[in-house]
């Protein structure tokens, strides 16, 4: 089998619940499957309540293959389903590229924080 035509299989996405306002509690579970979305490769979601192997989500498994961590999720995938892992870095300028980490760090790092807060204090479902 060629590596283009194992890419057409589907991959197996395993994370956490989805929750109830947002697509996921779970931001490298959302990027995942965003991922996957935006660039219609086909998925299945998996929701499990363990951990990959390397004791956390999401993880995916696709043509025998364990994947854990959602950097490295997307790498995978940019290899088998685009053809390479720096696609965007082929057409991108230096200052595109530096916007692009910068607002990537902004929405894993910083955001992280925010979402808790809205979903633990902020909500009223939460509340009093």
């Amino acid at each position: 089998m060629s590596d283009r035509e194992g890419a057409r299989q589907v991959v197996r996405l395993f994370t956490l619940p989805r929750g109830r306002d947002c697509p996921h509690i779970s931001q490298p579970c959302m990027k995942a499957e965003l991922f996957l979305r935006l660039h219609k490769i086909p998925y299945e979601l998996k929701v499990s309540s363990r951990p990959g192997p390397e004791g956390r989500w999401p993880w995916i498994e696709h043509n025998g293959n364990t994947i854990c961590d959602s950097r490295r999720i997307i790498a995978y995938l940019q290899r088998c389903f685009l053809g390479s892992a720096d696609a965007e870095a082929l057409t991108l300028s230096e200052a595109q590229l530096a916007l692009g980490t910068m607002l990537r760090r902004l929405c894993e790092d910083s955001m992280y924080f925010f979402m808790l807060r809205h979903v633990l204090v902020d909500h009223v479902a939460w509340g009093p």
